[in-house]
């Protein structure tokens, strides 16, 4: 004759359950950020590929941005605003940019952690000193390669974050693909850490709130003198 369970024996049985439910979850939940911070990194990668096979056919030169609300709608900036927000992601349309013919996937410029990407349709910003100043939130050209002094240490793309001024995380995406070095922060999506793609190249992650100036034109003259040196 088989013996039934006891109600003791049931209730150990769930406690043991649940105690390997809460030691495996945070495990499950940190692969899959680790999975989607790699896919980031992936899409950086490719998107600066297309910006140097942009440059090779530009005189060597960045590709032209587009800035704030005067950049709403215009063409020409490697990508495409179709519509500004201050305080949060804007909306985007990345197949309208000059560098898209390079990358020829919409996908690869949104990352799987960016919360904004499925409106938005994109998570990263260009380092607004590769324009030429002063900015003038609007249609900015594309400085030349040479300009950058030291290609390892200046980034050429990251993840820029928005957000209303009380919050310093910075979680929103971006709202012009336009890194400003005044004004612009890096998100914290990646627990506190943002992806960046160099002039050279190569992705790195970093602290979110890494120094912007010296990321953005380390070992260069200032980018925003009005003749632009």
């Amino acid at each position: 004759m088989k013996r039934a369970f006891t109600l003791i024996e049931l209730l150990v049985v769930i406690a043991i359950i649940a105690v390997l439910a809460a030691i495996l979850f945070p495990v499950f939940a940190r692969a899959k950020d680790a999975a989607k911070k790699a896919s980031c990194i992936s899409n950086l990668n490719q998107i600066g590929k297309g910006f140097l096979l942009y440059a090779s056919d530009s005189d060597d030169r960045f590709p032209n941005m587009t800035e704030g609300l005067g950049g709403e709608q215009r063409e020409g900036g490697w990508t495409y605003i179709d519509y500004f927000r201050t305080y949060s992601a804007g909306d985007f349309k990345p197949e309208k940019g000059s560098v898209f013919p390079y990358v020829k996937s919409a996908a690869v410029f949104v990352c799987p952690s960016d919360k904004d990407a499925a409106t938005s349709k994109q998570s990263y910003a260009l380092n607004g000193c590769l324009a030429e100043p002063p900015f003038a939130s609007g249609l900015e050209r594309g400085r030349p390669m040479s300009w950058v002094q030291n290609t390892s240490a200046v980034m050429m793309l990251g993840e820029e974050g928005t957000a209303p001024n009380q919050d310093t995380n910075y979680t929103s995406g971006t709202n012009d693909g336009f890194f400003h070095p005044e004004f612009d922060h890096f998100t914290s999506r990646h627990a506190g850490l943002s992806n960046v793609i160099y002039v050279d190249s190569h992705v790195k992650t970093i602290p979110a709130q890494k120094n912007r100036v010296e990321l953005l034109h380390n070992g260069t003259k200032s980018c925003l003198s009005i003749d632009g040196q």
